[in-house]
């Protein structure tokens, strides 16, 4: 994946989160876009590329909302580095393979934000119940989203399949 496409994933989910912020306050305890967008990153990319996604994503995260500075980065860096070794190792494309992915990667990044709230006791964003609630519109939302880009992809490319063979055909 090129410097490039990173960049604009992180812009585009930051400013999902911000923009689904103002339209319903608490969209944070069913989606978190940011996450999504490192899990994504992460499948595409390598464990290195997840781990640095998700690292800038904490922080561009932490920057602009209420947080400390770094504590969403933690767990989005973890997260990030582990989907990305889990792809690394397996292939997942399977729908079968990827809700649940999703939705462990993304329960992890929310306990681990947990947690870290009560350690540095600051008030939490998020609580305990929004695990479940966060992880499930998660899985849902980064499996439609993936499959649909897939879908995209392959009918680009099966299009460019049938140009290349028309041109090697034509006399």
């Amino acid at each position: 994946m090129s410097f490039l496409g990173v960049v604009s994933g992180l812009v585009i989910g930051l400013v999902a989160q911000v923009l689904l912020g103002r339209l319903w306050s608490h969209v944070h305890q069913y989606l978190n876009p940011l996450t999504l967008v490192v899990i994504i990153l992460a499948l595409r990319g390598s464990p290195t590329a997840g781990m640095l996604s998700g690292s800038i994503a904490g922080f561009m995260q932490d920057a602009f909302s209420a947080q400390v500075l770094g504590v969403s980065s933690v767990g989005k860096t973890l997260v990030g580095y582990a989907v990305g070794a889990v792809n690394a190792r397996f292939i997942v494309r399977s729908t079968v393979f990827l809700v649940p992915l999703i939705f462990f990667a993304s329960a992890v990044e929310v306990a681990i934000s947990i947690l870290l709230d009560r350690i540095l006791e600051i008030s939490p964003v998020l609580y305990p119940r929004s695990i479940l609630t966060v992880s499930a519109g998660n899985a849902l939302a980064g499996t439609v989203f993936i499959k649909i880009t897939e879908r995209f992809k392959n009918r680009r490319n099966s299009a460019a399949s049938i140009a290349r063979l028309g041109e090697r055909t034509s006399i």
